[in-house]
């Protein structure tokens, strides 16, 4: 066995030492991780602490001292809290209906409950608007014209709007959540409290504590989403700690007093995310401790129960996936709405695929490089953990930190092109790329790599021929998702686009403000099915690739097909 070398790098390696190129490699992905994924947060920061040519805590003071910020701040709680509470209500129950009962057309069901997530929310805000408004269909169906409009409480420019528009669409993050903690439960388990007990008193004192650490994980990370994000409750007019953050940098303020004030949001999401490691992450009872999912405990039922279920599951879903989609489809059955938005917004749609595609490349190439290294280098892990910071601060602040990061004479061909877009993208998502890439990468089997190594493999041989397509599946997911996100994104991009390639999000936020258009509602279709699409695609290429090479999850992967092949 080789001995322990010294050296930062060198302190952790495994039995088989890295070589040159691959200290050089693990240093480049460490370099690039900090320009990328930190370098506009400690930008931002290091300008909120210095102020007239010295240190000061006058920004920060200022933002804490005024008790306007704090009721903002009470309100965007109120509303993240109750988007994560109405979407775990939704969620929870679809993802367990959805793993256990079996429903008819459970694919299919999935691509249907997986719409609003997909579908951005300024996009659904405003189909809900057509709907519920004052001067919607329901208030034309059901009431007379501004009826619903005399309570504050029932209109949908409120809190309770915001709520409602964010929890239906964070409700399907919740029941895959559900769903992966469901299909990693022991049987075992299940079956022995059902020998002495009935099944109610199995879910509610087995069942529900098993995947609640899980489950959870959904709606925190919901609860974040909606904390960060300002779009839609602008377009809603309910005005929230994230809308203060963007009208700040609108009316000309600094970056300092900008950070500044996003800072609480940091902290709360920070807390959330401390408090949640700290309380549910470390119960890992609920998995078989294996790294292979199992398959659900399928109880025997009725078939009368299982249709029954299924059409709850059906309707529930076509109902919160259609209506909004319905909306904006009929409002935008024009020839001539069709043929002028697309017209007027073709060059918008072309850059946001141009931004989205490389955005997601680079995304999941990058976090891909991390996970070799973190898994390598296990120090490394608690540095990559840093890309929280990035994500829990509002989009402005990474948009003003891209400014005055890259907005020199040295980087200016980086300023002035769509790449700004790219890394802006790159550093609000990384988080996103990184979590799911890292659980995959460090549930390999590590006797793969071992047992090439030990014949002479070198590491780029091993890290092509084994761990690439044994992770493939799992990248292409990643990929799809960084690539829906992307497409998606508004709040940091609105301020780095370049002038002429403005992304098809920005183009349509800035016509929403107008109120429901034919053009509006033709070009929020089209970004719609743009993006379902690519979903769809992405869907596809991931069940031919796990038919072709086994689940990544699997420790054999695409050595079991050889076994199968044996007489």
């Amino acid at each position: 066995m080789c001995a322990k070398r010294r050296g930062p790098l060198k302190r952790f390696e495994t039995h088989y030492p890295l070589s040159r190129t691959g200290r050089a490699a693990c240093v480049a992905t460490l370099a690039l991780f900090a320009w990328i994924g930190l370098g506009p947060v400690v930008v931002a920061f290091a300008q909120s602490f210095w102020t007239d040519g010295g240190l000061s805590l006058s920004a920060y003071t200022s933002v804490l001292g005024e008790a306007r910020q704090w009721g903002l701040l009470l309100r965007s709680l109120s509303i993240a809290l109750g988007a994560a509470a109405w979407a775990t209500v939704l969620g929870a129950p679809m993802g367990f209906a959805l793993e256990r009962s079996a429903p008819p057309g459970k694919p299919w069901l999935w691509c249907v409950v997986s719409i609003p997530f997909l579908m951005p929310t300024p996009i659904s805000a405003m189909a809900w608007i057509d709907l519920l408004g004052a001067n919607g269909w329901a208030a034309r169906l059901f009431a007379p014209a501004g009826a619903l409009a005399a309570d504050r409480w029932l209109t949908i420019y409120s809190a309770l709007g915001c709520v409602w528009v964010y929890g239906l669409a964070g409700y399907p993050i919740v029941a895959v959540t559900t769903c992966a903690a469901l299909r990693q439960i022991d049987p075992r388990v299940e079956e022995a409290g059902r020998v002495a007990a009935s099944p109610a008193r199995v879910f509610l004192n087995v069942t529900a504590p098993l995947i609640a650490p899980v489950a959870l994980t959904g709606s925190l990370l919901v609860f974040v989403i909606t904390l960060i994000d300002f779009p839609t409750a602008s377009l809603l007019q309910v005005n929230v700690y994230p809308v203060e953050i963007h009208r700040l940098f609108s009316v000309g303020a600094g970056l300092g007093a900008v950070t500044a004030q996003a800072t609480p949001l940091v902290l709360v999401g920070g807390g959330a995310y401390f408090l949640w490691n700290r309380c549910w992450a470390g119960r890992n009872g609920w998995s078989r401790g294996d790294g292979c999912p199992t398959r659900a405990v399928q109880t025997r039922r009725a078939r009368w129960r299982r249709w029954f279920g299924g059409a709850v599951c059906w309707g529930g879903a076509l109902l919160v996936a259609g209506a909004p989609l319905s909306v904006l489809f009929v409002r935008s059955l024009s020839f001539g709405s069709w043929r002028s938005a697309l017209q007027s917004s073709w060059n918008e749609i072309g850059v946001s695929l141009i931004v989205s595609t490389a955005a997601a490349s680079s995304l999941t190439a990058m976090a891909f490089a991390m996970a070799l290294v973190a898994r390598r280098i296990p120090w490394t892990g608690l540095f990559f953990g840093a890309t929280v910071i990035a994500f829990l601060v509002s989009g402005p602040v990474i948009g003003v930190g891209m400014i005055a990061l890259y907005n020199n004479p040295l980087l200016g061909g980086v300023y002035d092109g769509i790449g700004i877009m790219i890394l802006a993208i790159m550093a609000r998502y990384l988080l996103i790329a990184w979590k799911p890439v890292w659980a995959m990468i460090s549930a390999l089997a590590p006797a793969l790599d071992e047992s090439a190594a030990a014949c002479g493999a070198g590491p780029l041989r091993r890290i092509l021929g084994i761990t690439l397509p044994l992770a493939l599946p799992g990248l292409l997911t990643v990929w799809g998702l960084c690539f829906v996100l992307a497409m998606r994104e508004l709040s940091a991009v609105i301020l780095v686009y370049p002038p002429g390639a403005a992304p098809l999000s920005v183009r349509l936020f800035s016509l929403m403000h107008y109120g429901p258009s034919r053009d509006v509602a033709a070009l929020s279709v089209a970004m719609t099915a743009i993006i379902l699409v690519s979903a769809a695609m992405a869907a596809a290429g991931v069940v031919w690739l796990r038919r072709r090479w086994g689940a990544w999850n699997e420790p054999t992967g695409p050595i079991s097909r050889i076994d199968k092949d044996k007489p």
